[in-house]
């Protein structure tokens, strides 16, 4: 995980704005949705450990995205 925190659906959002994509994408909770796993209340992806250990020197996760669907596309278009 990138510098920052977010919750799945932020993720999702993010990877469908900057994909282009349009679907319909709206927020849930684990009981709502019937997930077997347990899930805590607050599930934020973060990188506290990274923090902790003093290597928080990554850059925002939205940019790391960014980069990683623009590599995937270029990949896609080589294939």
């Amino acid at each position: 995980m990138n510098h920052g925190a977010c919750f799945g659906y932020a993720c999702a959002a993010a990877i469908f704005a900057l994909t282009g994509l349009k679907p319909r994408l709206e927020p849930t909770t684990s009981a709502a949705f019937g997930a077997r796993a347990t899930r805590p209340a607050y599930s934020v992806l973060d990188n506290a450990n990274l923090r902790r250990l003093g290597l928080d020197d990554l850059r925002h996760w939205r940019d790391a995205l960014k980069e990683y669907l623009a590599d995937r596309k270029q990949v896609t278009k080589e294939a």
